[in-house]
């Protein structure tokens, strides 16, 4: 780590002419150049290649972290009270199930009243593709 080391620091590689200053078994650092390593580590390069693609994962992966859009979250609420009133047939299009969408959201968020207007196919389909087809399978496996 570049001293000085701060918590959100990453480990880095160490240039190969700060190698030919000041090293410090001890306290595990190196001096050079005007650079000062701290907390050095000495690993076989396979382990960093791995750290790198282990690290690329997790940021991919948490790609949509954070709160979700109040648009989403409507959707899906919308979503969820239709299934529960067994509003939805699963052998119908998914823009019959847009139109749905569109229309519970009309009639229960007085907060966002025109709100309905701005929900387009692809922003709905977004949201609820991966739901609508398992719940889809789901209701075929049943029947």
């Amino acid at each position: 780590f570049v001293s000085p080391r701060k918590l959100e620091d990453d480990p880095v590689l160490i240039p190969a002419d700060i190698w030919s200053g000041f090293v410090d078994w001890k306290s595990s650092s190196v001096e050079g150049n005007g650079l000062k390593i701290v907390a050095v580590r000495v690993v076989p390069f396979h382990w960093l290649e791995q750290a790198v693609t282990e690290r690329s994962q997790d940021i991919k992966s948490n790609k949509n972290a954070g709160r979700p859009n109040s648009r989403s979250i409507l959707i899906i609420k919308a979503y969820d009270a239709l299934v529960a009133e067994s509003a939805i047939d699963y052998s119908l299009k998914f823009t019959v199930l847009t139109d749905q969408i569109r229309l519970w959201v009309a009639n229960n968020s007085p907060e966002h009243p025109d709100l309905y207007k701005e929900l387009k196919y692809n922003t709905i389909y977004k949201v609820l593709k991966d739901v609508f087809q398992e719940d889809k399978k789901n209701k075929s496996l049943k029947n």
